[in-house]
Parts: C-alpha cells; structure tokens; sequence
C-alpha cells in the first residue's frame, strides 16, 4: 500500500500516547487485545511493515505488538490524576517520568524503522483502572487517525461487529490544494542544545484572555465580525510571549527583528479527504504567525490572539501558496511551533466503563532541531492545560517560568 506523501514526510516518527482509564473494565488487557485483533481486520495496513524504500506499507499481517502489565498501586498513588509543577530546577523533566517511561513499549533509540508500526501496552492498576499506551510511527497515520482506529477498537470491546466509521487511506497527492507542504529544511539541520520543561496553564488565565479578547473584538466589534476565543488560541498566545520575552535577553535580535510562530493544521476538510481517511492529514508547521520580537514580547496579549486568529482564517490561503513563497532566513531558536491534541478524538475511547480520564502525551527525551511544544486535553485534576516539551536553552528556563507565573495570577 502506497504512502501518501504527506506520511512520507512524517515516516519513522514515534508517537505515544498514554490514555488514563480511572473506571475499571472486565480483563482490561484481554479485552482490549481480543478488541484490537478484530479491529486490525478492517485496518489492516497497521499490522504490515514498511517495505524496502519506505515509501509503501507491505500488509504482512505480522500484528501489532501488545503487552499486558500490572501495578502494585493505585491511580491515585501513582500521581496520575494529579499534575506536577516544574521549577528551574527540574527542568528536565518532572519525576514521574519515570513512571510514565513504564507505561507504554517504544522503539529502539527513538527510531522506529523497520520494526512495528503499531505497539500497545496496557497496564492494570490495583485500584482497577488502567493506563492504555499506544505508541505508533507517524508515517501510518496522525492522532486524528490513530484516535480514529482507538474508538474502533473500544466499539469492538463494547461488542460492535464492525466500527462505525469505515476507514479509508484514500488521499490524492496531486490535489492542486497541497503544493506548499513540503519538507522543512530545518528538519535534516544538526539538532540544537536544548532542555525542555512541562507546564500547565490555569483556567483561570485562559478564562480571563478569552473574556479580554471577545470583550474588545467580538462585543464590541464595531461592524467587524470576529469569531470567539478558543482556548488554542489563549494558550498559544501565552506561550508565544513567554518564551519571546524569556530568551530576548541574550538573543541577538532587536525588537524590530521577526518573531515566527507556526502551528500545526489538519487540512483535511480543506482538501476534500474522505471521511474515514485515517493516515496522515496534518501539515505539522503548516501555517505562520510573523510579527516582530517588539509587538510579541510588549504588546497585549489579545493582540497576539488576534495574530493567531488572522493566521487561521487564512488557510486556505496558505495552502495555495508555493514553498517559495513561505520560506524565511530566520535564527531556529527564535522560531517557535505549536501543535495541540485538541479535538483530535483520543479522549474518546470507550472500551466498556466510559471515557478516559486524562491524555497524556508522553516521549522519551528527543532531540529536536526547532524549538516546539505540544499541547494536551483538558482533564479534572489539572485546573488548566498542560504543555509538553516547550523546548529552550537551560538559562532560559528560570525567565520562561518567570513570566508565566507573573501571568498565572
């Protein structure tokens, strides 16, 4: 089976994605592998292999590996329904990850060629939850589809005979409508020297930069119609100024000098993929926020969201521009990208005793050539949303922190 050229560009990346389960299911492991194995029938390329060249998928039917495991303690001793603060000091990343190394199989090194395309771990707790972990190569599909086959195989373990949603890995890659989304250069540059940190950003933040931005643009618009705040758009915005704000100290930009935001996009919709198309859909650094490091680091935050807001209303556009045309010679550690696992529908996997508690997504330490951040699902015992892997240099973590929490008030 032939790979799409957008999953040629994100061939041998691994994913993870740790699903919390705090309602206990009958045989949680056996369920869920009995589950799986009928769900493979209809997506069957995910229990092939990567053929020679890598450029098609061989349907082997070798399988998908699965694990069952067990813990000697609770959810609630384990601290995964409770978030952990970093500081300048732990910056690396917060004890528990640990833990969260335990709860799902990875590949080799980070390198996930040649080997599985899928691997499942789950992992029943004593207080009868469980903890799913999937980790996949991004070349077979993005979250949106990987959560796509996941509500599969929870309607199987509920005693569905077929998923609801029949999968398809139709895509046209000569659609006139995706000639910009080429390979980044950046992604074969020497990877930077960086440390990376998890953060939540309260309710209570988002809340009020929403009530500021639909107070001054959607209320009070004066004629000129603007959509809602989202909360993306809130958290981004916050990041964005943080991290401007934490690494212009010793940068050798000037105020006037351009600040680069871009964020992933799903162009599905945009490109008229079928419904159940399940690889990869998602044009990673797709669309660009340029403002200067001035107007990002001193001007008002709704401001940035409106930047945010310009940027995605224009995508369309973006799409039917050149790669020439989006090309820009900018420092990497001045660049910032965003992708978010928002309403990509990995909290909706039900595999008999309702939906996850919490999503977390989780890798092991990677090296990275552009500085990024992913940002997860809002779940009961976090208060806010938590961001992964907001990349920077070591003596910048302090001032980044510093920001936020002059801002988490």
């Amino acid at each position: 089976m032939k790979l799409s050229f957008l999953d040629q560009v994100h061939l041998n990346i691994p994913v993870t994605s740790l699903i919390v389960f705090e309602h206990p299911v009958n045989v949680a492991a056996e369920t869920i592998r009995r589950a799986l194995s009928q769900t493979l029938v209809h997506y069957y390329p995910v229990a092939g292999r990567l053929a020679a060249g890598s450029d098609e998928i061989n349907c082997t039917g070798e399988g998908v590996v699965f694990v069952a495991a067990s813990a000697d303690c609770s959810l609630e001793q384990s601290k995964l329904l409770k978030e952990e603060q970093p500081t300048a000091a732990s910056a690396a990343g917060a004890t528990s990850r640990a833990l969260l190394d335990d709860l799902a199989v990875y590949y080799d090194h980070g390198c996930c060629s040649g080997g599985p395309l899928m691997m499942m771990q789950v992992t029943e707790f004593s207080c009868g939850g469980f903890v799913l972990g999937v980790t996949w190569n991004h070349g077979i599909g993005d979250t949106t589809g990987i959560a796509q086959l996941l509500q599969a195989v929870g309607e199987m373990a509920r005693g569905m005979l077929s998923p609801s949603v029949i999968p398809s890995r139709i895509w046209d890659d000569n659609n006139s409508m995706i000639p910009s989304l080429s390979p980044s250069s950046i992604a074969s540059e020497a990877p930077l020297d960086l440390a990376f940190i998890d953060v939540t950003i309260r309710s209570s933040l988002i809340n009020r930069i929403k009530a500021e931005y639909n107070n001054l643009f959607v209320h009070n618009s004066h004629g000129q119609s603007s959509s809602l705040c989202t909360t993306f758009e809130a958290v981004t915005a916050v990041l964005w100024r943080c991290r401007t704000r934490a690494i212009m100290s010793s940068s050798s930009s000037s105020l006037s000098s351009p600040a680069v935001l871009s964020f992933a996009v799903n162009i599905r919709k945009h490109v008229g993929a079928v419904d159940g198309y399940y690889g990869n859909g998602i044009a990673a650094t797709g669309q660009k926020v340029i403002l200067t490091v001035g107007a990002v680091a001193n001007g008002e935050i709704v401001d940035i969201v409106k930047a945010i807001k310009d940027a995605k209303d224009d995508i369309p556009h973006m799409l039917k521009r050149t790669s020439s045309q989006q090309q820009l010679d900018i420092d990497r550690y001045s660049m910032f990208a965003v992708s978010s696992w928002g309403n990509l529908g990995l909290d909706k996997p039900d595999f008999g005793s309702g939906r996850p508690t919490r999503v977390i997504c989780h890798a092991k330490p990677l090296a990275t050539a552009q500085p990024f951040c992913m940002m997860g699902l809002p779940w009961k015992g976090n208060g806010g949303i938590s961001v992964m892997w907001i990349y920077l240099k070591k003596e910048h973590v302090a001032a980044f922190l510093g920001e936020l929490s002059s801002l988490n008030i």
